[in-house]
């Protein structure tokens, strides 16, 4: 996985799979396939969340969806 920029709503994803011109990302708790072009990629440097970090995130992320 890498994380990346969605550039249309310039929202932080991370970068599932890349198939051709294509990647499968996870937006707003949402698998959604891009045009590579809408994706910009951040540097190597920046540290992956953990599998529970990500866990927490989508948890988070259905609940506002409910609330709000």
């Amino acid at each position: 996985m890498t994380k990346g920029i969605y550039l249309p709503t310039n929202q932080n994803t991370i970068i599932l799979s890349e198939v051709k011109e294509y990647c499968e990302i996870l937006l707003d708790g949402e698998y959604k396939t891009v045009p590579k072009d809408d994706i910009s990629l951040q540097d190597d440097s920046i540290d992956i969340s953990t599998l529970s970090d990500l866990k927490k995130s989508i948890f988070l992320n259905c609940i506002s969806g409910l609330v709000g």
